[in-house]
């Protein structure tokens, strides 16, 4: 892993979330064709938490920045910080699936969020 460093991360509508930890994943899908894109984070703090930061940019004028960040003390919670829902239900989009096997990389401990779901 990376150097610890601090990290400070903006919320929409909160206060920033700072702590100390290290970046295990960065992802984007962002294109010059598209005026709309998303961005996900996955950070491991150094008090053993980990946090997911999925950010909706765009550049269409009169829309704004959307931010979710999360904090988690489970791994479980991880995969929720990740996903979406609609009406259909819960599910993850390709983009968080690629920051969840990135940070897995870094972070072994999230290696099971990688396995096939039994039902």
């Amino acid at each position: 892993m990376a150097d610890l460093e601090t990290f400070s991360i903006q919320r929409t509508k909160d206060v920033p979330l700072v702590f100390d930890g290290y970046l295990l994943s960065e992802v984007s899908s962002h294109h010059d064709t598209h005026q709309r894109w998303s961005e996900v984070r996955i950070f491991k703090t150094d008090s053993n938490k980990w946090v997911t930061e999925i950010v909706g940019r765009t550049t269409v004028p009169g829309e704004v920045v959307k931010r979710r960040v999360k904090v988690h003390r489970t791994i479980d919670s991880v995969r929720s910080g990740l996903e979406r829902r609609d009406r259909n239900g819960t599910y993850m989009t390709d983009l968080s699936f690629e920051a969840l096997r990135i940070a897995a990389e870094q972070d072994p401990s999230l290696k099971p969020l990688l396995e096939e779901e039994r039902i």
